[in-house]
């Protein structure tokens, strides 16, 4: 005799626990990290560890909502594996076949929009590109603010699409 469960509750709690079982790893690497900065004096670095950390907290459960939405809807791992990578790669051949026709009809267009046009279509681009730009350059302005906001936007808006799909499949 088991409890009833609700689809809501059952698809919450795993996606909480896969979040958690993710962000555990990096939390510990990050604590190692800030630890050893501290014992060799680097106090200056310990922030910068924590506050990378939070970049890698986002990105990661951005990443793992926006998969969410393809393990769900997949009914085998080649179902989720072919999905993946079709709407994935169908992404960038959307920002390619954009930036081909913005380069034939748009005067002034420079090639060098292409990276911009890929993290607008694609969310792993985005916050791959993001983070690398907050964490290995010293750019501390509004893309921050952005980032973070884009990124919770992005969790949100999978994981409830992960959850309705959830609720709805058979």
């Amino acid at each position: 005799d088991s409890l009833p469960v609700k689809k809501r509750s059952l698809f919450i709690s795993k996606a909480l626990s896969g979040y958690v079982l993710i962000l555990i790893p990096v939390f510990l690497c990050s604590l190692s990290l800030a630890i050893t900065a501290l014992i060799s004096g680097n106090t200056d670095f310990v922030l910068r560890v924590f506050v990378n950390f939070g970049y890698s907290a986002l990105v990661l459960l951005a990443i793992s909502s926006f998969s969410l939405i393809f393990v769900v809807s997949a009914s085998s791992v080649f179902d989720f594996l072919v999905s993946f990578f079709a709407v994935n790669g169908g992404l960038i051949i959307i920002a390619v076949i954009a930036e081909s026709l913005c380069e034939e009809f748009l005067g002034g267009y420079s090639e060098g929009f292409f990276g911009e046009m890929l993290k607008a279509v694609s969310p792993f681009i985005y916050e791959f590109g993001a983070f690398y730009t907050l964490v290995f350059t010293k750019k501390i302005t509004v893309t921050v603010l952005s980032f973070i906001i884009k990124s919770l936007i992005l969790i949100l808006a999978s994981s409830l699409f992960s959850l309705i799909l959830f609720k709805y499949r058979k």
